[in-house]
């Protein structure tokens, strides 16, 4: 019968250590976390950052571990140690010095380490002090650990590609929201250009008035014969620039219609549907940035219209202040 040691034994734990460095050699306290199923062994400055998801000091995958008196080593009395070999991707194996306060402690390590190791496909070896080279150490951790990075690898694929998932899921919420407001600015805007429009058709009438202030027996003369045409005139071009008006405002976002692009509701998937799921959300991001961009056009042709518009009632009204003064100082002399 076989029987899983994985499931009896404990294959992971995590505690603080005091670790040497490999460049100062200087000891150090770190909190220390055994990842069993895995067999990624990652350190820290302290337990606070390892509980708050903060990046590690350094991290390796375990191949190798053995009891290591270190009573030699500095100063301080050292008796509780152990030693770590583990593969550092991109810097190949390292060695890694480290004790504890209590025999316990020590004991707990150590037997963790190993039923980590006998997890994996496990061939037994002479102890480390045997073998002949750093060949022979790195060649059984490779055997060891490699079905181990295996998984590390595919774990990290995984979380990269759902990270850029909520991510892009994010944008794309930010991109709804910023097209609402965008449409709720332009419908601003219409309001603005529409109120101008009718102070610009306030001027026209108070134009009129100052004539025939001015000169009330000509402009009535005047008037008389051009009311006719003007009126044909103003009949025809009301009629373009309603229709010239709903062209303009046909390529604008209708009041009241908001622009949403809904993500896919979360669900579990697989690397491909990851993807498919990240291709679908990206393209709808990109159909959001076409809208805003679309708007953001509109809306600046719009600004500067209104801008032209306001600087030209402005020197209508300052005209005609001008015109009722004079007037005014003519009746009184």
């Amino acid at each position: 019968m076989h029987v899983n040691l994985s499931k009896i034994h404990q294959t992971s734990c995590e505690g603080y250590v005091t670790k040497r460095g490999h460049m100062m050699k200087t000891w150090k306290r770190r909190y220390m976390v055994l990842h069993g199923d895995t067999l990624l062994v990652a350190y820290y400055d302290s337990k606070e950052i390892y509980k708050s998801n903060g990046p590690p000091k350094g991290s390796f995958v375990l191949s190798e571990c053995e009891k290591q008196d270190l009573s030699d080593e500095g100063g301080s009395v050292k008796p509780f140690g152990f030693k770590f070999i583990g593969h550092c991707p991109g810097q190949g194996y390292k060695e890694y010095m480290v004790f504890v306060e209590t025999q316990i402690d020590q004991t707990k390590w150590l037997n963790v380490a190993h039923n980590a190791l006998g997890k994996t496909t496990y061939i037994p070896s002479p102890s480390m002090e045997s073998h002949g080279g750093a060949g022979h150490k790195e060649s059984a951790g490779l055997m060891i650990s490699l079905e181990a990075q295996i998984k590390n690898v595919k774990k990290t694929s995984h979380e990269l590609l759902q990270q850029a998932i909520n991510d892009a899921k994010e944008a794309d919420r930010i991109g709804d929201a910023t097209v609402d407001e965008m449409a709720y600015q332009e419908e601003v805007l219409n309001d603005a250009e529409n109120t101008v429009d009718a102070m610009g058709k306030q001027m026209d009438r108070a134009e009129d008035l100052g004539k025939s202030i001015k000169h009330p027996i000509l402009y009535k003369f005047t008037h008389i014969f051009s009311r006719k045409k003007s009126k044909r005139g103003k009949r025809g071009a009301s009629s373009k620039k309603r229709g010239g008006g709903k062209s303009t405002r046909s390529s604008r976002v209708p009041r009241g219609v908001q622009v949403k692009l809904h993500p896919p509701q979360p669900q579990p998937k697989q690397e491909e549907d990851q993807l498919d799921e990240l291709s679908k959300i990206l393209a709808k991001l990109g159909q959001t940035a076409d809208t805003i961009s679309d708007i953001t056009t509109r809306t600046t042709e719009q600004v500067d219209r209104i801008d032209q518009k306001v600087t030209s009632v402005d020197e209508r009204v300052t005209k005609e202040a001008k015109l009722v003064e004079s007037v005014l100082k003519a009746e009184m002399t």
